[in-house]
């Protein structure tokens, strides 16, 4: 049979596949459109058309700059990512200044045009979202500083402190005050102290929290002597406190700063009788524990008390006995609790002792050896201490020119440290 397509002549048996496909062609067309609407529709059920979806935007800016506002008004710097929760969602958020952090997180930037803005949203944010935003950044921080978390030990105080876990808030602020003792910037490290002090009455009053308040209260009193001088009445009330606590805690090591720390005051003030005795019982528990930075302080002590009351032999033994326990990698911790360090306490006494035994050469290479380990250590204190041994011994020595030389290094680093008991 022949039939005709398209004015062309087709066998039969070509003709059958030629009319399927025929058929086949609009039923594969009729689906693909059916298809394109379905995903034209879901598409268009994604996408917001003009004024749809604006008020979630709205409220995820609302929050963004809330945060911001919190973090600035805190006037905290570096990377700061926080993880907010919402219903059904979890969103974070990234404020800070700079490219990044130690963990390589990358970090938007938020400003405001005015401080009455941040202000503003500030006066928005509720202080239970405010304490939520604080713990947030506070943990995260933690994490992108791991190992290194006590360069920046004073803004995880604040953080934890406005969110309310007072235990990390005083961990933090007592190692802000460890870092700041070990630049020589006592003040600074009073201003961490104090509040400390204050957030651990907040704690449950347990053998731990004595501990711990025993620990700030030593390093409180050696910053206030620092700054104040020795014979300051705040020193006196923070060692007195200090002592109650070890009477409370029993055998400490802290026991041998404490009572350094209260014969200094009382000896400074004149007390001289109550200072001998509290010197004597530091040195029965230095003796009995064996404990070599315990055996330098009292035996330093025994020297002052010996010299001031002119046994001159015995004050310069005790110096000698405390420059061969002393071990300047090991024992220059003291001077966070004692002040000065040892090592150059101790010299800078056995010159004065020499000059008053009648040996003028041997005092001027002590005080030398006391300046050079001073400016070694590079400790203001104990720099400004070392110097003002030095001015007196160059007086004696009628060396006015030195004199003057050693007196303005004295003045100008009491002046840029603010030791008020050395210019």
């Amino acid at each position: 049979m022949r039939a005709v397509v398209d004015g062309q002549p087709v066998r039969w048996r070509a003709r059958v596949p030629l009319v399927r496909a025929v058929t086949l062609a609009p039923r594969r067309q009729s689906t693909l459109d059916k298809q394109r609407a379905a995903a034209a529709a879901e598409l268009g059920a994604v996408t917001p058309a003009p004024g749809r979806g604006q008020r979630p935007l709205r409220a995820e800016a609302s929050r963004t700059t809330a945060l911001a506002s919190v973090l600035a008004r805190q006037a905290l710097t570096g990377l700061l990512t926080v993880q907010g929760e919402r219903p059904q969602t979890t969103v974070t958020h990234s404020v800070g200044r700079g490219r990044g952090g130690p963990d390589r997180t990358l970090t938007a930037r938020y400003g405001f045009h005015h401080a009455l803005y941040q202000q503003l949203w500030h006066e928005r944010v509720t202080p239970g979202r405010q304490q939520q935003f604080h713990l947030r950044i506070g943990h995260r921080k933690e994490v992108g500083y791991n190992g290194r978390v006590q360069e920046i030990a004073a803004e995880l105080a604040v953080h934890f402190e406005q969110g309310r876990d007072y235990q990390k808030a005083v961990q933090y602020h007592q190692q802000a005050a460890e870092r700041a003792m070990r630049r020589s910037a006592p003040q600074e490290a009073i201003q961490h102290l104090t509040p400390a002090l204050a957030l651990l009455q907040r704690l449950p009053d347990t053998h731990e929290r004595t501990q711990y308040e025993l620990t700030l209260q030593l390093a409180l009193g050696s910053a206030l002597m620092a700054t104040k001088g020795y014979a300051a009445l705040e020193a006196e009330h923070v060692y007195t406190r200090a002592r109650e606590l070890c009477q409370r805690v029993g055998e400490t090591p802290q026991l041998a700063p404490m009572l350094w720390g209260l014969q200094t005051f009382y000896s400074m003030n004149g007390d001289l009788q109550t200072a001998i005795d509290m010197t004597e019982q530091l040195m029965r528990v230095a003796q009995s524990t064996q404990d070599p930075a315990a055996l330098i302080l009292a035996h330093r002590l025994y020297g002052v008390h010996s010299y001031w009351w002119g046994e001159l032999a015995s004050a310069l033994n005790h110096w000698e006995q405390v420059l061969t326990l002393y071990d300047r990698q090991q024992h220059h911790a003291l001077a966070f609790l004692s002040v000065t360090d040892s090592g150059v306490h101790c010299e800078a006494y056995a010159a004065w002792t020499l000059w008053c035994l009648g040996y003028p050469d041997q005092a001027l290479t002590r005080i030398h050896k006391a300046l050079a380990l001073a400016r070694e250590l590079s400790h203001p204190t104990t720099l400004a201490f070392a110097l003002n041994c030095a001015v007196e011994l160059y007086q004696l020595r009628r060396e006015v020119e030195v004199v003057h030389q050693q007196a303005e290094a004295l003045i100008a680093v009491s002046t840029e440290q603010r030791l008020n008991g050395r210019a």
